[in-house]
């Protein structure tokens, strides 16, 4: 699990080569905060099926930066 506490954009053109994998998205509420959680599931090639790779929190500022930053993008 990782908790995103900076994020930056870095205008490096980069070929990830990487596999595609599915990203299941959640928010989690609790007295004092609300995340975006960002669950990814590996390739279909994996051998264990379903298991999750990485967990990614977010919070609402660092949410909103990824936003503004999605926004110049497209």
């Amino acid at each position: 699990m990782a908790k995103v506490i900076k994020i930056d954009k870095n205008n490096t053109l980069k070929n990830s080569g990487r596999k595609i994998s599915e990203v299941e998205m959640s928010v989690s509420f609790s007295s004092d905060n609300k995340l975006v959680i960002l669950e990814t599931f590996g390739s279909k090639d994996r051998k264990e099926k379903g298991k999750t790779s990485q967990v990614i929190h977010l919070n609402k500022e660092i949410a909103q930066k990824l936003i503004d930053i999605l926004r110049e993008w497209i």
